[in-house]
């Protein structure tokens, strides 16, 4: 259920209002989600930790692009065995690299992107935690190494998904997601509801982080979806937002 590029960088160019604001937490923010995941008694199906950040304002060599990949996958220890590819279209450059064991799959993505005379470079991390694994804070953590290892300030976002046997009802599917607002005691900002698809995003006070959008700060999606080829309902809940496909 990997994202294209093109999600990948959609969902960067969106957090441009990424922000933070200092609680007096005892636990991290995914361990918080972690927990009202749980409470939604969903089977874990799998998370992802996406996160990307601006290394600079540059029109890079494939070679520079190549060892910022390197070093970020020597740091998460998803360098042997990965699988690197190269890229050069003119006013694009990029470097990607997959990896894959039996608990993660990881795609870096370096790219450069130059128009006009603006150049930037970018380090995107795509990383997705399967066969049952649910090392949530500590990937996550990971991930933030690996942007600080090239001295890059990240946004970071944490999805978990789950799913539940058969088809829910609207009415269940919309249970659900109260049920997670109220929890984390946060507030509706904007949704779809429908037959096909429950997609729920607000704020909450219980996360140290959001974004902005308009005038209105998020930093809570929940979404519901049926897929008839498993005949399961699967629930995404995610602190800023959803960076996958659901």
């Amino acid at each position: 259920m990997k994202k294209t590029l093109a999600g990948l960088i959609l969902f960067a160019s969106f957090f441009v209002g990424f922000k933070g604001e200092i609680f007096f937490h005892n636990k991290s923010d995914a361990d918080r989600l972690y927990d009202v995941f749980k409470k939604t008694h969903a089977r874990y199906e799998y998370s992802n930790i996406n996160g990307w950040g601006k290394i600079g304002e540059c029109f890079c060599a494939l070679e520079d692009l190549e060892k910022y990949a390197k070093d970020v996958a020597e740091e998460m220890k998803a360098l042997k065995g990965a699988k690197l590819s190269r890229m050069d279209e003119g006013n694009l450059r990029q470097v990607s690299l997959e990896y894959l064991d039996d608990k993660r799959s990881v795609t870096l993505v370096v790219q450069s992107i130059k128009n006009g005379d603006k150049k930037e470079t970018y380090l995107l991390i795509d990383n997705y935690l399967i066969k049952g694994n649910q090392n949530i804070l500590e990937e996550r953590k990971t991930v933030e190494n690996a942007f600080r290892k090239v001295k890059v300030k990240p946004v970071v976002a944490t999805s978990i998904v789950g799913s539940f046997e058969g088809k829910l009802k609207l009415e269940e599917a919309s249970s659900i997601v109260k049920e997670v607002f109220k929890e984390l005691r946060a507030k509706k900002v904007e949704g779809l509801e429908d037959v096909q698809v429950v997609s729920i995003s607000g704020y909450t006070r219980s996360f140290g982080e959001y974004i902005e959008v308009g005038d209105e700060k998020i930093n809570l999606q929940v979404a519901l979806r049926y897929n008839s080829y498993d005949d399961r309902t699967y629930i995404w809940i995610a602190s800023p937002l959803i960076a996958t496909e659901y």
